[in-house]
C-alpha cells in the first residue's frame, strides 16, 4: 500500500510549535498514523499555557519548585511558567502532544555528570595514583559510579522535596497514578522523575547559564545526602 505523507504547522503556544505527519493510505481521506515532534524554537515567558491548568495547579507547579531549588534565595534559580510547565511534562502525559521534558534533560543529564564529576575528583590529593594533583581514580569506584549516574539521588531528591505529584505522566503500566509511587521502579515513575530533574537542571543553564546549573547541582541535589554525596572519602 502506498502512503501519501502531508505535514501541518500548528502553534502550541509561542515559540513551542509541532510538526504533525499525517500517513493516508493513496486516494483517501482518513489518515491511518499520526506522528507528531515538538520544536523548542525558544521560551517565552509571557506565553499563555494552553494545556487546560487551573491557576491552583501553576501556583502548585511553582510550589514544588521552590521547595527544589530552597526558600532562601527562590529567584537564584527561578524558571518562568512556560519552563517549569515543559520540565514537569513527560513524552507519555497525553501522547506528546504537549511540550515535553525529553531534550532538556539530555542536556540536563550531562551537565549533572560533568559537575558531578568535577566535585568527585576536583580537590587537591596526594594519592599515589593521583593525575595532575586530582585523584582520578576514585571515579572508577562503585559509590562514585552511583553518583555520576545520578537517578537514584535526584528521584530521591525529588520525592524529598515532595514534589512526584507535580510531574505531568502516564504509568507505563495498566496502574493508577496513585499506586504508581509504591512501586516506582515498574511503574516507570523512576526514570520519569529523574528525567523531571535532569530537565530542570538543564533549563537553569539555558536560563542563568551553565555555572549557575553547577551551583544548584553542588548545592542543592548533592548536598542534599552525605551518605552518597561524600565519595572522595573513599
Amino acid at each position: 500500500m502506498s502512503l501519501a505523507i502531508t505535514s501541518m504547522r500548528t502553534m502550541l503556544r509561542p515559540s513551542v510549535t509541532t510538526r504533525t505527519h499525517l500517513l493516508y493510505p493513496l486516494n483517501t481521506v482518513t489518515p491511518i498514523a499520526r506522528r507528531t515532534i515538538i520544536y523548542t524554537d525558544g521560551f517565552n515567558e509571557n506565553a499563555k499555557s494552553t494545556d487546560e491548568l487551573s491557576q491552583g495547579d501553576i501556583k502548585n507547579l511553582k510550589t514544588a519548585f521552590q521547595r527544589l531549588a530552597g526558600t532562601l534565595n527562590p529567584e537564584l534559580y527561578h524558571l518562568p511558567e512556560s519552563m517549569l510547565l515543559q520540565a514537569f511534562t513527560h513524552k507519555s502525559f497525553r501522547h506528546g502532544m504537549f511540550p515535553y521534558n525529553e531534550r532538556m534533560a539530555v542536556y540536563g543529564q550531562n551537565l549533572y555528570k560533568y559537575y558531578t564529576t568535577l566535585e568527585i575528583a576536583g580537590s587537591n590529593s596526594s594519592h599515589p595514583s593521583a593525575v595532575g594533583g586530582r585523584n582520578v581514580s576514585i571515579l572508577a569506584t562503585a559509590n562514585a559510579k552511583k553518583l555520576t549516574n545520578g537517578r537514584t539521588l535526584v528521584y530521591s531528591f525529588l520525592s524529598k522535596n515532595e514534589c512526584i505529584d507535580g510531574i505531568r505522566w502516564e504509568p507505563a503500566q495498566n496502574i493508577s497514578l496513585e499506586n504508581a509511587k509504591a512501586s516506582p521502579r515498574s511503574s516507570g515513575l523512576y526514570e520519569v522523575g529523574a528525567q523531571t530533574v535532569f530537565a530542570l537542571i538543564g533549563l537553569i543553564a539555558l536560563r542563568h547559564g551553565s555555572a549557575r546549573a553547577g551551583e544548584f547541582i553542588k548545592d542543592r541535589i548533592l548536598s542534599s545526602d552525605q551518605s552518597i554525596a561524600s565519595p572522595r572519602k573513599s
